[in-house]
């Protein structure tokens, strides 16, 4: 059995050789699975699930806040905090991630720098969008502009960092690091605000993101068509030269 705090359709929640299912649960395969959004409970060899009322899930699009918990050389991942939005309690039931990008020979971060410089680290405070999910993780980036670190202490002296103009200063050792500022950096009513407008709007973003990706889409094929056209036109530009 899976001890959760929260749970929604289609969260695993036990198997049928530890509980048989009752409220708001269904067996399938073996495994009993959760219907609604709601705390799992076991007794007497059932597993039940108590709906909660007014609790969503995060979703795609939105804007959220969570603390950098672990840093390792390809990814980040981020322990996302719940909100109280209009009522309604938002949750977090996975992982977010910030994957790092790899470096192409090095020649888009420097010549002397081996890896990637990282937006954030451990312990950060970050507001990041979600722009995909499966089924273990929340993928979050950092490219709109009112993203990135928002509180963050000294990786030296945990002492409180100030930002200053794309990095991070130390106000006690005067360490300094490079970070992914957010313009939002220590402005936590702000944060909050974003957040909600980013609920608000959640339709319109997704729909212009698609039409977004939509028109990135025709680029690389008519890219691509383009490359077909002038190998071909050089091939047989070659071939007459020949003859």
């Amino acid at each position: 059995m899976e001890e959760r705090e929260i749970v929604i359709p289609g969260d695993r929640v036990a198997t049928e050789e530890e509980c048989v299912p009752e409220k708001n649960t269904i067996a399938y395969d073996g495994t009993l699975y959760a219907t609604v959004i709601g705390r799992p409970t076991f007794e007497e060899g059932k597993a039940s699930v108590e709906p909660q009322h007014g609790i969503c899930k995060y979703g795609k699009g939105m804007l959220v806040s969570g603390t950098v918990v672990a840093d390792l050389k390809s990814v980040l991942f981020v322990d996302i905090d719940e909100a109280v939005i209009g009522g309604k309690r938002y949750v977090a039931i996975k992982d977010g991630k910030i994957i790092i990008p790899k470096p192409r020979d090095g020649r888009d971060f420097g010549r002397h720098e081996a890896e990637a410089p990282r937006p954030c680290a451990s312990s950060d405070v970050v507001l990041a969008r979600i722009f995909a999910e499966d089924d273990d993780s929340y993928m979050l980036g950092l490219r709109d502009e009112e993203t990135g670190v928002v509180f963050s202490k000294c990786e030296r002296c945990n002492g409180e960092m100030e930002a200053t103009d794309g990095s991070a200063r130390c106000i006690v050792c005067d360490y300094r690091t490079r970070k992914k500022i957010s313009p939002l950096y220590g402005k936590f009513g702000d944060v909050v605000k974003a957040i909600e407008r980013s609920m608000e709007n959640i339709d319109s973003y997704n729909e212009e993101e698609r039409e977004r990706e939509n028109r990135r889409r025709q680029g690389r094929e008519r890219e691509r068509g383009g490359n077909r056209y002038n190998r071909g036109g050089a091939r047989y530009g070659n071939k007459s030269i020949e003859e």
